[in-house]
């Protein structure tokens, strides 16, 4: 077993699909229930005592989510993410792993454009020549 995921009664599918793919695109292995009357610290901390990598994440039907470690004392979650479950998901699995964690602008910057270039790029590459590689590797103009 894996990252454990205990989310509340309610929570929408888009928010734990989200915090799954982080944790898929890191390769760390998840599992998920539904979890009980708690805030999401509590269900965090709940969720690292199941999993065997001492890991948890527990989320609240309003989408924020705490990431927790078993050996962190009750109420004190390692992270604690407003909103954004692709994130949530990336930083547990740094957790397991000893990586640094990565930032929501980080994600951000990372998304691709309609045109294949990633956010960061985009600018840099629709200002170049047509004969010019931008640094995703497609050629100028867009």
């Amino acid at each position: 077993m894996g990252v454990s995921v205990l989310y509340e009664k309610g929570t929408g599918e888009e928010v734990l699909d989200a915090i799954f793919a982080g944790l898929e695109e890191e390769g760390v292995p998840f599992f998920h229930m539904e979890g009980t009357g708690c805030d999401a610290c509590e269900l965090g901390r709940y969720a690292a005592a199941l999993s065997l990598l001492d890991v948890g994440i527990g989320v609240e039907k309003q989408g924020g989510s705490a990431i927790c470690h078993i050996k962190l004392a009750r109420g004190s979650p390692y992270l604690f993410e407003p909103v954004n479950g692709r994130t949530a998901g990336q930083n547990a699995a740094c957790l397991v792993k000893g990586m640094p964690f990565k930032s929501r602008k980080e994600d951000e910057e990372n998304e691709w454009t309609d045109i294949g270039h990633s956010k960061r790029n985009d600018r840099a590459c629709r200002a170049r020549g047509a004969s010019d590689r931008c640094p995703d590797g497609h050629f100028g103009s867009g």
